[in-house]
């Protein structure tokens, strides 16, 4: 159900299932300015990661 949630709207070629999704952010390095970003939302993880 959730699934189908997210990809509302979203043609099905351009759908990824789970598996790609958690492909792609394995793949995701903190120098990824998507990763990055998220990172730099919670200051508590940057404090205990530079530690």
């Amino acid at each position: 159900m959730a699934n189908e949630i997210q990809n509302k709207g979203k043609s099905k070629k351009n759908r990824k299932t789970d598996e790609e999704v958690i492909q792609i952010i394995r793949n995701l390095r903190l120098i990824d300015d998507v990763l990055f970003e998220k990172f730099m939302e919670d200051a508590a993880v940057c404090v205990n990661t530079l530690i």
